[in-house]
């Protein structure tokens, strides 16, 4: 897998227009502490704008592609963020360096295999008031998965619900995409 080839798809400019990752951490209210996961990062184009949002905290960068990674890591030297800490990780299993506030999963929950195996693990990295964000492409728009993989706002609510998170807020600001936003069931 080639990053720059991604980079040219994931970090078009054009995507902000319609990706509104401002907005975004806006909505989530990201404080300048905050210790911040992007799940599935690929190119870095949440890590790297999560980042100089939370100065005074981290960036997880997650992966499970190695020249990912270095991609970010580049990335981030680059744009002089030395908050970006990149971690591999496996298909089956995220472990995390430490617990974190924010978990963002974009375009990636339906890669997921056993979800609810998979989110119920995940919770021991979230911290006890943390957020998971899930954003999914909706069907019928540009970002749509292909049909063996679209799922509904529901279908992950109730994946989550059955994993051990509730559902708190949820955003429809995004054009093509469904904005989620869980927390753990206390």
């Amino acid at each position: 897998q080639n990053p720059e080839e991604h980079a040219a798809r994931f970090d078009d400019p054009s995507r902000d227009e319609w990706q509104k990752p401002d907005e975004i951490f806006d909505f989530l209210e990201l404080k300048p502490t905050d210790k911040f996961a992007d799940l599935g990062a690929g190119t870095g184009y949440f890590s790297v704008r999560a980042a100089k949002r939370v100065q005074n905290g981290i960036v997880f960068a997650i992966d499970a592609q190695p020249e990912m990674l270095q991609y970010i890591q580049k990335r981030a030297v680059v744009a002089g963020l030395s908050n970006i800490k990149t971690h591999k990780i496996d298909h089956a299993q995220v472990e995390l360096p430490e617990t974190v506030d924010v978990i963002l999963i974009v375009n990636t929950y339906h890669h997921i295999g056993d979800r609810v195996s998979y989110f119920s693990n995940l919770k021991r990295w979230l911290n006890a008031d943390g957020k998971l964000i899930v954003i999914e492409g909706k069907p019928g728009t540009p970002m749509e998965p292909p049909a063996h993989f679209q799922l509904t706002e529901e279908a992950i609510g109730t994946e989550l619900t059955q994993a051990g998170y509730i559902q708190s807020t949820g955003a429809s600001f995004l054009p093509y995409q469904s904005l989620q936003v869980f927390k753990l069931k206390k």
